[in-house]
């Protein structure tokens, strides 16, 4: 008879050390949880043979403006964490606490020993990757440990200027690197030979704008217009454009970053003072938060002043009522907006028509938890001058391409976790159907 072994534990018990911690015990194995504030893009080692990626870590231990450094080595680029957005959480095992140039730093060998997994700096208690094939997340620790570094996090950047210097110090003074806070304009893939591509980016600040050229697949995929990023280790190489080196990179900084929020907003608003070719650059590819999504009446014709949640709207609607809502989007369909223009049946003008999944508009200081268990409701847009539904939802001008560059900048700001859309619904009636709610003018806003 086959005597059975008893079942091998899914996963080793293991200890994870502070960062304030580990920086007092030099050449001892730890493992951590961390917040990434910084972090190169990986670069090649000769004399080692490896490729390596230098992050700066915090965690609440630390004392404020102070940081862990991090190195990671690895034989492959494709076994070091890909960084794209900064506060992302990082953890690490089997770590190596070792002096640097009179410095404590954390290094890790990638592979036998060393292992890491990398969480979004926002939402979701799966990993966004991890090294070797699987990893393990069992434990109820590691799902507390990330929501407590969230919690973290978003206090510390409120807290701690992450903006560098801007592009115009830059220029003048010529420092051999520099970080600074930018806004990207524009995102385009350019032909400059019959076997050579380039991606050109276009991004701003309040004092100039510069251009940068990258690789496709350069490993800045993630850079998309309208969002604020951190351009790490640059230099000028000419009046107007930027240069960036092995050592560089670009983090996005998350959406509810109080950071990217001000700074969009201040890049945005009439009343900033900027210059007349940043004022132009902004006027043609942001649109600005507190006015309407694109050119309509406005928001409030029928005095209908009070927004309520859109749960209370559709419980006591009537036909022929108006109500404004302010709700967030989470979801757009069809989510390509160039799908979203139509010809009209009638007047065989450029017309809208698509959906928007909508939950009420979070409560300020609402966790995580409380937003997932928000209860969503589909919403169906029109345009044009529809006999059902009596009246226009957005008026459309003649140049259908400028409406598909409005739709696409509007879709990609529309969709985000900080921005509100402000709707005033109509309750329109349908022969033997009651009504339906239909947007009767929209604007975003914060």
């Amino acid at each position: 008879m086959r005597r059975h072994k008893s079942p091998t534990p899914s996963r080793a018990t293991y200890i994870y050390a502070s960062l304030q911690e580990l920086s007092q015990h030099e050449d001892r194995r730890v493992n951590a949880y961390a917040v990434i504030i910084d972090c190169s893009t990986p670069y090649f080692l000769e004399n080692r043979c490896k490729y390596l990626c230098i992050l700066k870590a915090v965690d609440e231990t630390l004392e404020p403006g102070t940081f862990l450094s991090v190195s990671m080595f690895a034989r492959a680029l494709a076994d070091l964490p890909k960084l794209v957005k900064m506060g992302s959480i990082l953890r690490i095992h089997r770590g190596q606490t070792k002096i640097y140039k009179e410095r404590m730093q954390l290094s890790c060998e990638i592979g036998r020993r060393g292992a890491w997994v990398l969480f979004d700096p926002t939402e979701g208690q799966a990993p966004a990757s991890h090294s070797g094939v699987t990893c393990t997340l069992a434990s109820p620790v590691d799902f507390e440990r990330v929501k407590k570094l969230r919690e973290f996090a978003r206090k510390y950047f409120v807290e701690t200027s992450t903006a560098g210097i801007s592009l115009e110090e830059a220029k003048t003074a010529k420092p051999s690197d520099f970080d600074s806070l930018c806004l990207v304009l524009t995102v385009k893939q350019a032909k400059i030979s019959e076997a050579k591509s380039v991606t050109r980016i276009k991004l701003c600040d309040r004092t100039m704008v510069v251009r940068l050229e990258t690789e496709p697949g350069g490993g800045f995929d993630h850079v998309l217009p309208m969002s604020v990023v951190r351009v790490r280790s640059a230099n000028f190489s000419s009046a107007s454009r930027l240069h960036l080196s092995e050592h560089s990179n670009i983090l996005v900084v998350p959406e509810w970053h109080k950071t990217a929020i001000e700074f969009y907003k201040g890049m945005t608003e009439p009343s900033a003072s900027l210059p007349a070719d940043v004022r132009r650059q902004i006027y043609l590819h942001c649109p600005r938060l507190g006015q309407p999504l694109l050119p309509s009446k406005i928001i409030d014709p029928h005095g209908t002043t009070e927004a309520k949640k859109l749960s209370e709207v559709l419980a006591g609607a009537k036909a022929g009522e108006f109500f404004r809502v302010r709700v967030g989007v989470v979801e757009t369909v069809p989510t390509n907006p160039e799908q979203w223009m139509r010809r009209d049946s009638g007047s065989g003008s450029g017309a809208l028509s698509f959906q928007l999944i909508v939950r009420d508009e979070r409560p300020k200081g609402a966790d995580e938890d409380a937003k997932e268990q928000q209860k969503m409701y589909r919403l169906y847009c029109y345009s044009g001058k529809e006999k059902q539904a009596g009246g226009e939802f957005i008026e459309l001008g003649a140049d259908e391409e400028t409406n598909r560059r409005n739709l696409r900048y509007a879709h990609r700001l529309m969709t985000r976790p900080w921005v509100a859309l402000d709707l005033l619904l109509r309750a329109v009636p349908i022969k033997d159907k009651g009504f339906i709610l239909l947007i009767a003018d929209t604007r975003l806003d914060l």
